[in-house]
């Protein structure tokens, strides 16, 4: 579950690059997480890529503090 987490944000983060705009953009954001990765969490995460991408980032940076 926890790869497969990672595995999206990736390719979210790719998706955002691709665009004309994300090069025009200097706002970089930063996604802490400090807790086990849960439904909740994915939640967020999406929430937070979600949110970047709507406002233009032109990166995001996903900070993972989990146990295991």
């Amino acid at each position: 579950m926890k790869n497969r987490i990672v595995l999206i944000a990736i390719f979210m983060l790719a998706l955002l690059g691709a665009g004309p705009a994300a090069a025009e953009s200097r706002d970089v954001y930063i996604v802490q997480v400090a807790d086990a990765i849960s439904p909740g969490t994915a939640d967020y995460i999406k929430s937070s890529i979600k949110t970047a991408e709507k406002r233009q980032a032109a990166c995001i940076v996903i900070q993972l503090d989990t146990p295991g």
